[in-house]
């Protein structure tokens, strides 16, 4: 049995290392990023992006909640929180 709030494997996305996405990045849900990410990243609300200490963001980024862990050079705005820990 499941609720509502239960994150399902088919509702998270993952960037592997070495894999490197450019332009317009939209998702929904989860995302975790362990790769480069080069353009807008832009969020559906009640989202959540992950970005690990192997994550590089070359942009701006819109998200519900973002935890950092990586490196970004852009904007960072988040309606709920930002969390950016000492590797971020």
């Amino acid at each position: 049995m499941s609720s509502s709030t239960d994150v399902h494997e088919s509702t998270i996305n993952i960037v592997a290392v070495d894999t490197r996405i450019k332009g317009t990045i939209c998702f929904a849900d989860v995302t975790r990023v362990h790769g480069t990410l080069e353009g807008e990243v832009l969020a559906a609300p009640g989202s959540h992006l992950i970005l690990v200490e192997t994550a590089v963001v070359r942009g701006n980024i819109q998200a519900d909640t973002i935890l950092i862990d990586g490196f970004v050079e852009g904007d960072v705005v988040a309606t709920q929180k930002v969390h950016v820990s000492g590797t971020g």
